[in-house]
């Protein structure tokens, strides 16, 4: 009962969008080729399985992000370890981060063209990019809070910085870390499809850009449904791995 109680809470909302963007749709008070109802956009569907295009640009765009996602995550836990950690890497660093932090990714999207070409590098460049900031300034924060009396603890028994990171401060930075990751899935879809919309020859952002030209709608927004779809899902899956990996994350929830 409980997981029939759930599913329907879950469904409800969506089939009742459905239900009233299909009564509008259908009304005649909306041209059907700029607003397509549910009904046409459920065939674009099946049209784009069929000719293969929303498999193949759905897996071009998950690679991307996933590689971006994985990059921009790794360089912002070590940078933000260097500089909680250490003066000189602070001093060093900090000024240029705080400097690069408010420009907008999307402003180097044509910077990234030019540079790294309409290849994958570009569209891992800019996705890379928007994840970094989001997950340093997290990691950064989380070693600052983490209590000074377990790392001066661990001085006086002879611990190596090393284990001091290992041990103490990464798992006290842990909750800070990992929302930082989080918010930096969003942050990767953002950028990946303002980077494919710009110079792409695959993908759901090209994709959508590609319909916008040839003025198909009902495929323009089968592509957000399944950006939608796979933002959401990636965070689920994170989240069900950071439950697994760490299980006194949600504080038994």
């Amino acid at each position: 009962m409980d997981r029939l109680k759930k599913w329907t809470l879950f469904l409800l909302p969506i089939i009742t969008l459905l239900v009233l963007w299909e009564i509008v749709a259908q009304s005649g008070g909306f041209n059907k080729s700029l607003f397509p109802p549910p009904s046409e956009v459920f065939t674009s569907i099946g049209e784009m399985l069929d000719k293969g295009y929303l498999i193949g640009d759905a897996g071009y765009s998950i690679m991307r992000a996933l590689v971006g996602f994985a990059l921009g995550s790794f360089l912002g836990i070590v940078i933000g370890i260097l500089t909680a950690r250490s003066t000189f890497f602070n001093r060093a660093f900090m000024p240029l981060i705080q400097l690069l932090r408010p420009i907008p990714p999307l402003a180097f999207v044509a910077l990234a063209l030019v540079w790294f070409g309409l290849g994958e590098a570009s569209k891992i460049f800019l996705v890379t990019w928007g994840v970094f900031f989001t997950v340093w300034i997290n990691a950064y924060l989380g070693i600052l809070k983490v209590d000074i009396n377990y790392i001066n603890a661990a001085k006086c028994l002879g611990a190596s910085e090393r284990t001091i990171v290992k041990e103490i401060v990464l798992p006290g930075a842990l909750p800070l870390i990992i929302a930082g990751m989080r918010t930096g899935i969003g942050f990767a879809f953002l950028c990946l499809v303002a980077a494919e919309m710009a110079g792409a020859y695959i993908g759901l952002g090209y994709r959508v850009e590609f319909s916008h030209l040839i003025f198909r709608v009902d495929n323009m927004i089968v592509c957000i449904i399944a950006l939608g779809i796979l933002g959401a899902s990636s965070d689920r899956i994170f989240a069900y791995a950071i439950e697994k990996l760490f299980p006194w994350y949600l504080g038994g929830r």
